[in-house]
């Protein structure tokens, strides 16, 4: 639970740094409080951005999401 915790806090403090990103949604059973949560429950995510970029690339610790547009 920490690590999710923690990669949920590094999600928030990269959005809130990055002036293109407008809202961070958390889409996962983590809030619904009538699912089960475990330790394999994930991080659903969803990014909206100002702007529509044609690559933007993410780096959260070790994991680079890189996201590619026509």
């Amino acid at each position: 639970m920490k690590a999710r915790e923690e990669k949920l806090r590094s999600i928030i403090n990269w959005s809130e740094n990055n002036e293109d990103v407008r809202a961070v949604l958390l889409t996962s059973s983590l809030v619904n409080p009538l699912a089960p949560v475990d330790e394999f429950s994930d991080l659903d995510i969803e990014l909206i951005f100002e702007i529509t970029p044609n690559i933007f690339q993410i780096r959260i610790g070790f994991i680079i999401l890189e996201i590619q547009l026509p």
